[in-house]
């Protein structure tokens, strides 16, 4: 799950060469953290363009509020600062905008020290893309897409882990 810590993500490389060290970098380091790991392959994706802003939106099942969805500071900050709103799903629209406005680094949003504002539009659209997923298919437990990185003009899923009952 936390695959920075275990030695698991590995950037910028550059050729194929490149790209067989690293996969054998990440089965070392998975066997090191773990020794049960079992890594039955890797991805190997396009970097993500510089700058934006990391968030999570996530999906959970709660004991008394049934499916809910997530959204807050993501990345490292989610663990660190816990700063992340719910709503019980489905959701529409205004429940995805209200989100936006509820966490307390919602200034980060609107750009700070010459950034520009988020693309609050996408975050919308792809918090009710998630919410008609969940709601879509009952065996979907959890959803975390985290880090999302969003920017002035569309986002980046970064890492998606989806857990079924």
């Amino acid at each position: 799950m936390h695959k920075t810590e275990a030695g698991g993500v590995q950037l910028a490389i550059g050729s194929a060469g490149a790209v067989r060290s690293a996969y054998k970098l990440i089965l070392d380091n998975a066997r090191k953290y773990s020794a049960e790991a079992v890594v039955p392959g890797v991805l190997v994706a396009a970097m993500a363009p510089k700058g934006g802003l990391e968030v999570i939106i996530g999906v959970t099942t709660d004991s008394t509020f049934g499916k809910v969805v997530m959204f807050g500071l993501g990345g490292t900050l989610v663990e660190t600062l816990r700063d992340v709103v719910f709503r019980s799903l489905p959701i529409d629209e205004a429940d995805a905008f209200g989100m936006l406005e509820e966490i307390k680094g919602r200034a980060l949003l609107d750009g700070v020290r010459g950034a520009g504002p988020v693309d609050r539009r996408a975050l919308v659209d792809l918090m009710l893309r998630v919410s008609d997923l969940a709601m879509s298919y009952s065996e979907i437990e959890e959803i975390d897409l985290n880090p999302t990185i969003v920017y002035p003009k569309g986002l980046s899923v970064i890492d998606v882990r989806m857990i079924l009952n």
